[in-house]
């Protein structure tokens, strides 16, 4: 993971050939390879997840832009309400405002933010801190809706069937006994959840995991908490 000076130098642009290319397999898993590796803002391990889920970066980026535009509207009224301002430097947003500046970028959301700047969408481009946050409530609001936003949209992902990894949830087309009453059964495709909290988990918390084991710094089991804490607000909402 990288700091947020580095992070604003990305500019590498993390872009696939389109699905129905001619462009044999082997070449693909090539091309992905080159691409992941040069996501400087990665870490050994999410390189791997990136190299074999590519597709699903995209998605985590497409997360973290949501995840953003929710946060600014649940705190529209308040004081603190995720105002992007221009910063000193112009190629950056201050999402969080500059009270909450502390020099880096909040522990687990690195590599989520970063992805915002390899997507085609002016309007989030910048999206992410130039200044990030200090261990704080609105950091752990941050960490949690931003952890909440990836699974939403890895989730919505596998459901419309633009991933390979995964699809829809097959366990809930009404295999159950019916209502002999009931007009409409749904019989379609379920959100797979399960699988959203399972790449969530292993692409954000895995890192953070091993940091803590390495230097037994708390601020990562808290990262990983308010992490943990945006995917169950997810998984207790129901499809």
């Amino acid at each position: 993971m990288i700091s947020a000076s580095e992070y604003l130098a990305v500019s590498q642009p993390f872009t696939f050939p389109g699905l129905q290319s001619h462009v044999p397999r082997s070449k693909l898993s090539e091309h992905y390879g080159q691409q992941c590796n040069s996501l400087s803002y990665l870490d050994e391990q999410q390189r791997k997840i990136c190299t074999s889920h590519p597709l699903s970066m995209v998605s985590i980026g497409h997360g973290v832009r949501d995840a953003i535009g929710e946060c600014k509207w649940q705190f529209r009224f308040e004081r603190w309400n995720c105002t992007t301002t221009p910063t000193a430097n112009d190629s950056a947003i201050d999402l969080f405002g500059s009270t909450l500046a502390a020099g880096t970028i909040p522990y687990g959301l690195e590599p989520c933010c970063a992805l915002l700047h390899n997507l085609a969408d002016d309007r989030f481009l910048k999206s992410c801190s130039y200044t990030v946050i200090s261990a704080n409530k609105e950091a752990s609001f941050i960490e949690a809706i931003t952890s909440a936003g990836m699974v939403i949209a890895v989730v919505s992902a596998c459901t419309a069937g633009n991933l390979s990894d995964c699809s829809c949830d097959m366990s809930k087309q009404g295999l159950a006994a019916r209502d002999p009453n009931e007009k409409w059964h749904w019989g379609g495709c379920s959100d797979n959840v399960r699988y959203g909290l399972l790449f969530g988990r292993d692409f954000l918390d895995r890192s953070l995991k091993k940091k803590f084991l390495q230097n037994r710094e708390v601020k990562y089991l808290a990262t990983v908490h308010n992490q943990e804490v945006g995917r169950k607000v997810r998984s207790a909402v129901k499809n």
